[in-house]
């Protein structure tokens, strides 16, 4: 309701934000999986303040590649500024440009290129997350700066695996579930400890039986990967999503949405949690 009262009225959150989806500036497609990641890591990030409104990722993805200009990709999603980025790869050197960017005249608020190993990706986003908050003057808490800056793994190819299994996730396809699934696995094979490849592992088995057909019984398995993601780490919103989904699917709806509320109140803007919760109150 308040986005529709905002937009009758045409006024815009000076906090709000959309991230178009970062330029892959290496020359194969193949490395796109990467700064789709890149984008995703750094909107989940942003959704942790709660003083920013984020637009979430199905919003943003469809500009990729899009020639509509700033404002009017702005005026649509109702944002007052836009981050845009691009991302380049060399071997295990990362090199990742943001500008943010104020929607209405253009003018960049700020910039900033990263060259860091992919080990040192999780530093990049933080700060990207702190500066663009200080630039909108959006306060984060004490558990919001340790949240956005909190490395998810050490091994940097178990971080690749889960990037490019989140990719395969999403295109929604039998074979690329598969896919999924197995990328996931390898990750955690190099990190047994990797919290948000166990919450992809889960997504990717409840994906198994909502669109594919498999037995229920993977949902078990769902359940199972999803606790070992909140067991390690508690404040996880993407391990207790991937667990509300597996009990929503069970038909167990009242865990569902309790496991939704929690991820919304770990991370306010996480879009899948919140459509989530939106989805159960109104069946």
């Amino acid at each position: 309701a308040g986005y529709f009262v905002f937009r009758g009225n045409g006024v815009v959150d000076k906090k709000s934000i959309a991230v178009l989806p970062f330029k892959n500036q290496n020359t194969d497609e193949e490395s796109e999986f990467f700064s789709d990641g890149i984008t995703e890591d750094i909107i989940n990030n942003l959704s942790k303040i709660r003083e920013l409104r984020v637009m979430s990722r199905p919003a943003v993805m469809r500009y990729k590649k899009s020639d509509k200009s700033l404002r009017d990709i702005a005026k649509e999603l109702n944002v007052s500024t836009v981050l845009m980025g691009s991302v380049r790869r060399m071997g295990n050197q990362v090199r990742i440009s943001a500008e943010l960017i104020d929607a209405s005249t253009e003018q960049q608020l700020w910039g900033e290129a990263y060259d860091k190993t992919i080990a040192q990706i999780f530093e990049i986003q933080g700060a990207v997350a702190q500066q663009i908050a200080a630039t909108l003057q959006a306060n984060l808490t004490t558990e919001e700066k340790k949240s956005v800056s909190k490395q998810q793994t050490g091994n940097a190819q178990a971080y690749t695996y889960y990037l490019r299994g989140r990719e395969y996730y999403y295109r929604y396809r039998r074979d690329a579930n598969e896919n999924a699934i197995d990328l996931f696995k390898r990750a955690l094979e190099l990190d047994p400890n990797y919290a948000l490849a166990y919450a992809g592992l889960g997504d990717a088995y409840g994906q198994r039986v909502q669109r594919f057909g498999f037995l229920s019984v993977w949902l078990d398995s769902a359940v199972v990967v999803g606790k070992k993601s909140i067991e390690l780490d508690p404040d996880l919103a993407e391990g207790h999503k991937a667990l509300g989904l597996a009990y929503n699917m069970m038909g167990r709806f009242s865990v569902g949405l309790d496991y939704f509320k929690k991820a919304a109140s770990l991370n306010p803007n996480y879009f899948p949690a919140i459509a989530n919760i939106g989805s159960i109150l109104q069946s």
